[in-house]
């Protein structure tokens, strides 16, 4: 155990990152148990402003692009595909994947005339989302927001709409992760023909030193990432490796 690192203050900007840390922690009980943590769950310009105020140590955050900040350093943890989820009942679910483990690329336009249920477009899913619908199915049409992810699932799940919205983990491994919210049943899923990616990374100030414990605990976290199998199942769908 680290018994003499002093206070380690992080700041989290989503749920999927305080559940990581969470397993992380839990799985290192005994080395971590001597350590004084801090955690701050917030939106990534609160992070990056409580950051550079030097109130944290260092930060988890999702953007729509991976940031280039003069003072900090920027660790890239991973890319996260957005992807098309709808109801295993849709009229098109024949042509996606709906098997944990199976996923691949197909015609957004055709879900043009479907009612769209999106994230806010002030969140990174959101951004993204419209990014996407704005390249393929011109003319779409939003029909709620909602900034729940298991809220905006159901909804698919009963067939009110279609979303877009971040990967689960479920799509590239036949093992559901213990860090997944979503449950698979009921939804079919497929990607965009093109990648769409929400960027996961580690940001910490230039000058501040890292310790050993912080070292440790970075390089667990980036293992659980790895664990899911994303980056590895997104190459294989888009030739990227």
């Amino acid at each position: 155990a680290y018994k003499d690192q002093g206070s380690i203050r992080i700041g989290l900007g989503s749920a999927h990152a305080v559940r990581v840390l969470s397993r992380v922690l839990l799985e290192g009980r005994e080395k971590y148990s001597h350590w004084d943590l801090s955690i701050t769950e917030a939106r990534s310009p609160a992070l990056l402003h409580q950051l550079n105020r030097g109130n944290l140590d260092f930060i988890i955050i999702v953007r729509d692009r991976l940031l280039d900040l003069e003072d900090c350093h920027v660790h890239l943890i991973r890319r996260d595909p957005l992807m098309l989820l709808m109801s295993s009942a849709h009229p098109l679910a024949s042509s996606a994947a709906s098997t944990p483990g199976h996923v691949w690329k197909g015609d957004i336009s055709r879900f043009v005339n479907d009612p769209f249920i999106l994230e806010p477009k002030e969140t990174v899913n959101g951004l993204v989302a419209l990014r996407i619908l704005e390249k393929y199915c011109p003319g779409y049409r939003v029909a709620c927001t909602i900034n729940n992810t298991l809220s905006l699932t159901e909804m698919v799940r009963n067939g009110f709409g279609v979303t877009i919205t971040s990967t689960p983990s479920f799509c590239f491994s036949p093992e559901r992760s213990s860090i997944d919210i979503l449950e698979p049943q009921g939804l079919s899923w497929i990607l965009p023909q093109e990648p769409f990616f929400r960027y996961i990374q580690l940001v910490c100030r230039k000058d501040h030193s890292v310790t050993r414990a912080e070292a440790s605990l970075f390089q667990e976290i980036q293992a659980v990432y790895d664990q899911d199998g994303v980056e590895e199942g997104v190459g294989r769908v888009y030739g990227l490796y």
